[in-house]
């Protein structure tokens, strides 16, 4: 009885493995070559990350984006230069990690960079700028900004 049983899996098993390699040659009727989800280019953009800090880690951080104006943010000599203002909005003086970020069209990060502006005083205002070695035309400058007591 249970070499009957193994027969008859291995008899079941063989045919499916033969319907299988007879579906896998038809002919579906389109010859044209078909476009692989790898034909992408393979190159990627070379980044450039200037962070002495990682985003985040802080003690008591603040989101604080609003307290943060881009006035620049254009190509220049050897890259992109970036400025703005920062207005410290709190009630007590405090330090900000501003985070500059530029994104090509696809929204990937060509470059990163870090700009630190430190005892800046309740409603005091100071200005920043970072200048960043991407290469590229038609960049989006994306601000993460954290403020910390002072």
């Amino acid at each position: 009885m249970k070499s009957t049983a193994i027969r008859t899996l291995t008899a079941l098993a063989g045919v499916i493995l033969v319907a299988g390699a007879i579906a896998g040659c038809t002919d579906s009727g389109d010859s044209s070559p078909k476009k692989s989800a790898s034909a992408k280019p393979s190159a990627t953009p070379s980044q450039v990350t200037d962070v002495t800090d990682a985003p985040g880690t802080g003690e008591g951080l603040v989101g604080a984006r609003n307290d943060v104006e881009v006035t620049k943010c254009e190509p220049a000599d050897g890259g992109w230069a970036v400025a703005g203002t920062v207005t410290n909005s709190s009630d007590a003086a405090a330090n900000y990690r501003i985070y500059v970020s530029l994104l090509d069209k696809d929204g990937a990060t060509l470059g990163l960079k870090q700009v630190n502006s430190d005892g800046l005083d309740a409603g005091a205002k100071a200005d920043w700028s970072a200048d960043i070695a991407v290469e590229g035309k038609n960049l989006q400058c994306v601000l993460r900004v954290e403020r910390y007591a002072a």
